[in-house]
């Protein structure tokens, strides 16, 4: 998952970031998504916001994410769509289908599930 990628699924619960602030495990993730997520006179650095982070720290943050998913049809969908159907958390929806697919989810409000 990109940075960026993971500050976007955040973006509703940035206390998920308190999970990882303070563990020395993950400092340097932590610190990088930080800076990227700075803007340096008036511009963002790609470069920073594309790197990929290790999918142990992203799962972590995650955790802390309390938005929820729901398969139905196809598709992945925000939770609110039908509560008959069986809830995902932002981690299942990661370890399932990746952080890019994730953060079309959060945009999208759904994304059809990739066929193998």
């Amino acid at each position: 998952m990109k940075v960026w990628e993971l500050e976007s699924a955040c973006r509703s619960n940035p206390e998920a970031w308190d999970l990882v602030s303070g563990d020395s495990e993950w400092q340097a993730e932590y610190e990088l998504v930080r800076a990227a997520t700075q803007r340096i006179n008036g511009k963002w650095d790609r470069q920073k916001l594309d790197t990929e982070l290790p999918d142990a720290f992203c799962r972590k943050v995650l955790t802390g994410v309390s938005n929820r998913y729901r398969e139905y049809r196809g598709y992945i969908r925000t939770a609110g769509f039908d509560p008959t159907v069986g809830e995902l958390s932002a981690v299942d929806v990661f370890d399932r289908f990746g952080g890019s697919f994730l953060e079309d989810v959060n945009e999208a409000g759904l994304a059809e599930i990739p066929r193998p």
